[in-house]
């Protein structure tokens, strides 16, 4: 069940960060002219990092699912440990992990599904 819901973390990071505009606008003190290009730019660095996480996904699948899956989960979490830097570069790179992170697990959800699902 826990391979299954991976995939629902790629639609709640992004619904999750969209709050936050405000917050970080006080906190990185940006003005109303920085603040969507730069807000923008983290939204942006998820999907850029979930398609090159889905494109070679496919390959690194090689060395086992069950494998990239742990692996993903480590990137998750290192991911949320960059974000809770208040350090706007730290929070560009841990989206762009967590990007690959959920693209990855797009490609090796439902292969290790199908693997470990009966055929009949």
């Amino acid at each position: 069940m826990t391979a299954c819901l991976g995939g629902l973390q790629f639609g709640f990071a992004i619904s999750l960060f969209s709050p936050l505009q405000d917050p970080f606008t006080q906190i990185f003190k940006w003005t109303d002219k920085d603040s969507t290009p730069n807000f923008a730019l983290f939204t942006t660095l998820t999907n850029l990092g979930a398609a090159f996480g889905a494109l070679f996904g496919g390959v690194i699948i090689q060395i086992g699912k069950l494998k990239c899956m742990q692996i993903v989960c480590l990137l998750v979490i290192l991911s949320g440990v960059l974000t809770e830097i208040t350090n706007e570069y730290s929070i560009a790179v841990g989206r762009f992990i967590f990007g690959i992170a959920a693209g990855s697990i797009t490609v090796y959800v439902p292969k290790y599904v199908e693997e470990i699902s009966p055929s009949k």
